[in-house]
């Protein structure tokens, strides 16, 4: 099958856009786009919240609030097994997530990155 010029010409302009969308060059114009004046700095206050430690409670309010059916996570477990038996692994979740978040390193640590 013969594809005619114009259907070359747009190949090459998505196959140019997806290989420089993904590169460490600046996308020109770019930062024009961007509203910077619209989003205020934290203060050290509000990052200082968003920094905080995760206490148990705060996890277990989040783990029974998600969605019991939605997309199954990287261990391809619905919300829905860790509701029904929270139980059972509240202290081992929270024994892996909260070094999670108080130390980000320990993320490939604790769990394989390939397989995520």
């Amino acid at each position: 099958m013969e594809v005619g010029p114009m259907t070359r010409i747009v190949k090459q302009i998505v196959v140019d856009y997806f290989k420089n969308l993904y590169t460490d060059e600046p996308c020109p114009g770019a930062n024009d786009l961007l509203p910077w004046d619209q989003f205020q700095e934290f203060n050290n206050r509000d990052w200082e919240w968003l920094t905080r430690y995760f206490h148990e409670p705060e996890i277990e309010s989040v783990v029974a609030h998600m969605g019991a059916l939605k997309a199954p996570g990287p261990d391809g477990f619905q919300a829905l097994f860790y509701q029904k038996n929270w139980n059972l692994i509240e202290s081992s979740l929270c024994e892996i997530v909260t070094p999670v978040f108080l130390n980000i390193s320990l993320y490939y640590f604790i769990f394989n990155p390939i397989f995520l």
